[in-house]
């Protein structure tokens, strides 16, 4: 997150190249917007990209 605490929320890959990953979490919420609220609050350095959880029957 940048110094003045704004947040930035793309709709797409992160990153386009190569992935890295710092560790995950899995987090169960009402639908997107729930997720982005949670996320502009973790504490994250960098980027924090949200996926959702397919299940099958």
């Amino acid at each position: 997150m940048p110094a003045d605490g704004t947040s930035t929320v793309t709709d797409g890959p992160a990153h386009p190249g190569e992935e890295t990953l710092g560790g995950w979490l899995i987090i169960d919420v009402a639908d997107r917007a729930a997720a982005l609220e949670l996320a502009k609050g973790l504490p994250a350095p960098e980027t924090v990209e949200i996926r959702p959880i397919l299940v099958s029957a």
